[in-house]
């Protein structure tokens, strides 16, 4: 059932009103912060892609890499399995790391440094063809648990332009470090 959003229904401070802009965008910034709280439902919350127990809550570092696009040859329908026509993919990279202290890394030093994930999703163009997006995703997942400071990776793998009448067709997998 959809309800009407509070912050939102707060009328536009008018001529004569003592609430000034400002104060009105306050109040609708407030409403909306209480309408995020409400989406924690038991202890869990929605953090991008992934779903986050509060009561096990601890800081994480989200490295991300977003959109990275390259051309492969994948898929299964007849029209894929040209290797001069290969699809365009859009990759999406979040890798979740404990351990993070501050701006400076981790306690025990260092970052986690996205570059090489970003060379091996860019290596693609020169694979074979693959049936499956999520062997691709898979092969993706082990490169990023390389780092011994991942502890969890979500890969989303996206076709942008695989049909007329959508923006496109994917995979998405979640992965704890086992």
């Amino acid at each position: 059932m959809l309800r009407p959003i509070p912050a939102l229904l707060t009328p536009l401070p008018d001529a004569g009103s003592t609430l000034s802009a400002t104060a009105w965008v306050l109040n609708v910034a407030i409403g909306l912060c209480k309408i995020e709280s409400e989406k924690k439902l038991n202890g869990i919350t929605s953090y991008g892609n992934a779903l986050c127990n509060l009561e096990d809550a601890q800081n994480y570092l989200r490295v991300r890499l977003l959109n990275v696009t390259v051309d492969c040859s994948v898929g299964i329908h007849p029209w894929e399995q040209f290797p001069e026509r290969p699809n365009r993919l859009a990759v999406n990279v979040d890798m979740y790391c404990k351990g993070y202290a501050d701006a400076s890394g981790f306690e025990g030093g260092g970052i986690v440094d996205y570059d090489p994930i970003r060379s091996f999703i860019l290596s693609w163009n020169k694979r074979p063809h693959t049936p499956y997006l999520e062997t691709l995703a898979e092969a993706l997942i082990v490169e990023c648990f390389r780092d011994a400071r991942v502890d969890a990776v979500c890969v989303s793998i996206l076709k942008p332009g695989i049909f007329n009448e959508t923006a496109g067709a994917g995979i998405e997998i979640f992965r704890k470090r086992s």
